[in-house]
């Protein structure tokens, strides 16, 4: 598999909402690959636990709300503790994303500025990009930064402006 112009044997990837959903499915590609990663999502589906037991030195789990920055700006450490002391990511998937949850209502105003799916679908992507950026120039080393979204995104709807 080769994601940019890289090959993935022997690298290193995070992926965002790696515990469920199409970013599991990234998840196992990479492994399958060759590839180590860490998972950063808020937790994992069975399946996910399934497959970090079945790869313990190559696949790894972070509790992570991708909405908070200070659970973002923690992922290069936790890169560095799962994969050794100078390790630093190749890859970089933020792939977290949500609907428009019951709890996260653009329509209605919150008592905070704040709209989680916004953060999660918008910041997030943004927010780790930037840290990928930071990390690999710090070392001149070359990564990818790969963010997908969903066909369902380039339609609006009343119920998911979002999204």
């Amino acid at each position: 598999m080769v994601v940019g112009n890289i090959t993935l044997q022997g690298k290193i990837a995070v992926v965002t909402g790696g515990g469920s959903g199409i970013n599991l499915c990234f998840v196992r590609l990479a492994l399958q690959a060759g590839a180590r990663v860490l998972i950063a999502d808020l937790k994992l589906l069975l399946e996910a636990e399934q497959l970090v037991a079945e790869n313990k030195d190559r696949a790894f789990f972070m509790k992570c709300d991708v909405s908070n920055w200070r659970d973002l700006e923690n992922i290069p450490s936790s890169v560095s503790q799962a994969f050794g002391k100078d390790a630093i990511a190749d890859v970089w998937i933020p792939g977290a994303g949500v609907f428009e949850p019951k709890w996260s209502s653009f329509l209605y105003d919150t008592e905070t500025d704040h709209y989680k799916a916004f953060q999660i679908n918008a910041e997030h992507p943004i927010k780790l990009t930037r840290i990928a950026m930071r990390s690999c120039l710090s070392v001149n080393k070359p990564c990818v930064v790969l963010i997908t979204a969903s066909s369902a995104g380039l339609v609006g709807t009343y119920g998911a402006p979002l999204y």
